[in-house]
């Protein structure tokens, strides 16, 4: 520990999903340069009946065409839900600084409470732009303000990248046989769909929640592709490690703005030949091209995974100066060290 101050965090992020482990780690990054943590779940951990009975009742509201409604009605309940349990959280904990890892809502009346009560609270968008408009509402609720976006131009938000390595987490293990020419880890969507559906004839791994949807039951190729909904920890490094190329597609287009997943520097790491879909502020983690290979569509996916599939030594150069290079990006440890200098420091 580096005994950086004697303060109370409350950490509220994503402690659910094991395979985006980015609020483990900031938690336990924090611990590790000496303070105190309290890690808050922002998810909900539906049980199986529970989701069953909402997929169903979205279902049969769908024909009278209330399903909009229905899930508008899910969702503020599962909201309210969550908040009462960040109050509950917050009263017991009595943190001197909350950080909200931010991607979803958290209502204004929280944080006004939490600043009244005496907390500063520190807030960090690591989505897309789709939904930053909740971000901003909450802005001035925030002591400070974060984004991954380097080319949000907005007044009092600094930013600040999620990409760190985990070399402790994500590493080359040359035993692991190459099963799979190509693995991609991902939450199901549509875009990734007709993206992985362009590598047909590769013998592709993937990792991810709703890959094996009713969606994807007809296409043959790619649910059989479906290694596990969720992978963690030296699995999901063994993983990576099976693969010859690993491949990262944005959740978002290109074009609706800056940031890169949070993913990016875990193929590297490992070891594999990263192929990842381009998008402003990439060259700050990889040179495309040296370190990384990038593409813009489905097409030239396709083109740059051909060509580094049949260069063996092209690949391998790719895949070393890539895993050089992420043994020099900022660990977790240096994304915290920011955040506890600024509010150490008064700013804000």
């Amino acid at each position: 520990m580096e005994g950086y101050s004697a303060a109370r965090w409350m950490v509220c992020g994503d402690f659910i999903n094991p395979t985006q482990p980015l609020a483990w780690q900031c938690a336990s990054a924090l611990e590790r340069l000496g303070v105190t943590v309290l890690t808050a779940n922002t998810e909900i951990r539906q049980p199986r009946v529970d989701h069953f009975i909402k997929k169903m009742g979205k279902s049969l509201a769908k024909p009278f065409g209330f399903k909009q409604s229905l899930s508008e009605r899910f969702v503020r309940q599962e909201r309210l839900t969550i908040e009462r349990h960040l109050l509950v959280q917050f009263d017991r904990f009595r943190p001197d600084v909350v950080l909200v890892i931010r991607g979803n809502p958290v209502d204004p009346s929280v944080l006004a409470d939490w600043r009244k009560a005496g907390a500063r609270i520190v807030g960090w968008w690591i989505k897309d732009l789709k939904n930053l408009d909740n971000f901003l509402r909450d802005q001035p609720f925030h002591d400070l303000n974060y984004s991954i976006h380097a080319n949000m131009r907005h007044p009092g938000i600094r930013y600040l990248p999620a990409v760190a390595v985990d070399p402790y987490r994500y590493r080359p293990l040359p035993e692991i046989a190459k099963r799979f020419d190509v693995v991609f880890v991902g939450i199901h969507t549509p875009k990734r769909r007709e993206y992985l559906r362009a590598l047909t004839g590769w013998r592709l791994g993937i990792v991810g929640p709703g890959w094996r949807s009713r969606f994807e039951w007809r296409d043959r190729v790619l649910f059989s592709a479906v290694q596990a909904r969720t992978l963690h920890g030296e699995a999901l490094n063994r993983f990576y490690n099976a693969g010859r190329i690993v491949v990262n597609i944005n959740q978002w287009e290109a074009n609706e703005g800056s940031g890169v997943t949070l993913r990016l520097a875990d193929g590297p790491a490992s070891g594999a030949c990263l192929v990842s879909e381009y998008s402003c502020g990439i060259e700050e983690m990889f040179m495309p091209g040296e370190e990384i290979v990038s593409f813009t569509t489905p097409d030239e996916l396709r083109d740059r995974v051909d060509f580094y599939l049949a260069h063996e030594e092209e690949r391998q150069r790719v895949a070393q100066a890539g895993h050089d290079r992420a043994m020099r990006l900022p660990t977790h440890l240096d994304r915290m060290r920011v955040l506890l200098e600024a509010v150490r420091s008064g700013e804000g």
